[in-house]
């Protein structure tokens, strides 16, 4: 294993093992205990979140270069099975997603620009939902050093989106050669073959205010589900949370997730967040931490069909 994703690996267990050594394993029997079956119900959400993803990449590529959204839906639950799955980081599955359409007959040019774009808005939104768990969270404290420390994450996250942005904008051409030479080290160079019309491409996209709205309005969209999963998991476990505290979670949540790119499938920071967000508001650490469970049970069983369908797919046929 490369050093990079070791030390993804590495820290997102070391949380995970922080978390678990907190807990109160019969009260976390219990929890789950009383939820029973029911839990699997959240199985039903996940085709939500694929059609918000895949509606608002789709909705970055011109008209006419679009392919059918079949194909996008696909592609795009695809990349979050193996970005929740795989040892990868966050962008992985996003570089499968866009190869997956150029072979259903997406120049390599428009898929690479959208993919680049939909990876910024990704972060847009989740920059959004931030603020707004960080603008609840300012009206249930008065400590300052956890506003400081909350307001921070979302400072760290601004940086990393206006950088990724400004890069885009004004070294386009540098970063589309960039990625065609990682492409071709993959044996992918049909992605990005012509990066001069990958560069106009992406430059075309940022030009379109209203093209990155609706994407954007999407992601948050599919963002948005996150809050009734949180109060429906916890009427399941005989708890009960209103909607303005898991709106605070949901975006607490979404912050951590998205700064904590490195760490392979966000494992074990995913939990601490839940944990983490539910002690600001006094809520048990067994509830937040079963609240996690069945969301990671969510994301795992809904990914794991889609992940050998891919894997059977792409890889078979080439060995």
């Amino acid at each position: 294993m490369k050093l990079k994703p070791l030390l993804g690996w590495s820290v997102g267990l070391l949380v995970l093992l922080y978390v678990l050594w907190q807990q109160d394993y019969a009260a976390l029997a219990r929890s789950l205990r009383a939820a029973g079956p029911a839990l699997l119900l959240v199985l039903l959400l996940e085709p939500l979140l694929w059609l918000s993803q895949a509606g608002a990449w789709r909705w970055l590529f011109a008209v006419g270069q679009r392919a059918r959204f079949g194909d996008t839906l696909y592609a795009s639950a695809s990349a979050s099975a193996v970005n929740n799955l795989l040892p990868v980081f966050a962008i992985g599955g996003d570089l499968l997603k866009a190869r997956h359409l150029v072979k259903r007959g997406v120049s390599g040019a428009t898929a690479t620009a959208a993919g680049i774009v939909d990876l910024s808005l990704h972060a847009v939104a989740a920059l959004c939902w931030s603020l707004t768990g960080l603008a609840i969270l300012g009206f249930t404290t008065s400590d300052a050093g956890l506003l400081l420390a909350s307001a921070s994450g979302s400072v760290v996250l601004s940086a990393i989106i206006i950088g990724f942005i400004t890069i885009q904008l004004l070294a386009s051409a540098r970063l589309a050669r960039w990625l065609q030479q990682r492409f071709s080290q993959r044996g992918w160079n049909v992605l990005a073959t012509d990066t001069s019309a990958a560069q106009q491409r992406l430059l075309q996209i940022w030009r379109q205010p209203q093209v990155l709205l609706g994407s954007v309005l999407l992601r948050l969209l599919g963002r948005a589900l996150m809050v009734p999963e949180i109060m429906f998991i916890a009427w399941l476990l005989d708890a009960d949370i209103g909607i303005a505290d898991a709106a605070m979670i949901t975006g607490l949540v979404v912050l951590v997730k998205t700064v904590s790119f490195a760490i392979p499938a966000r494992v074990g920071v995913q939990e601490g967040a839940f944990v983490a967000a539910g002690s600001l508001l006094a809520i048990p650490s067994e509830l937040m931490f079963s609240i996690a469970i069945a969301i990671r049970l969510r994301e795992t069983l809904a990914s794991l069909p889609l992940l050998l369908h891919w894997y059977i797919q792409e890889w078979r046929p080439t060995r």
